[in-house]
């Protein structure tokens, strides 16, 4: 039996990967990425220590189809919120927190 050679191309250097990640804006409370399991849990991820209280627009009333039930800070349990027309806004714990600190939510939407 005879074995494929695979053959690799580097795309970028140790350089420019370097001058990539130098030139890189830091990261702010304000730049958040979301994920989902399964239809009924979302994970919002704040990727800066939050100062003030998180609000989430794409989760506002109208803009998901379903309510939400309860917003848990991973690490850190339960937390109080509001969802209005305008967006759902909760306050985290923050004590103890590095200000470059990604802070994960759970979201979960009544099924």
């Amino acid at each position: 039996m005879s074995k494929a050679m695979v053959s690799t191309k580097i795309i970028c250097s140790d350089s420019d990967i370097r001058r990539n990640l130098a030139s890189r804006k830091p990261t702010t409370a304000a730049d958040i990425r979301y994920t989902a399991k399964g239809d009924s849990t979302i994970y919002a991820f704040v990727l800066a220590k939050p100062t003030d209280a998180v609000k989430l627009t794409n989760l506002a009333i109208g803009k998901v189809d379903r309510k939400i039930t309860k917003v848990e800070q991973l690490g850190a349990g339960p937390l109080r919120f509001d969802q209005t027309d305008a967006a759902l806004t909760f306050t985290p714990k923050t004590e103890g927190l590095a200000a470059d600190q990604t802070v994960v939510f759970k979201i979960t939407l009544d099924k």
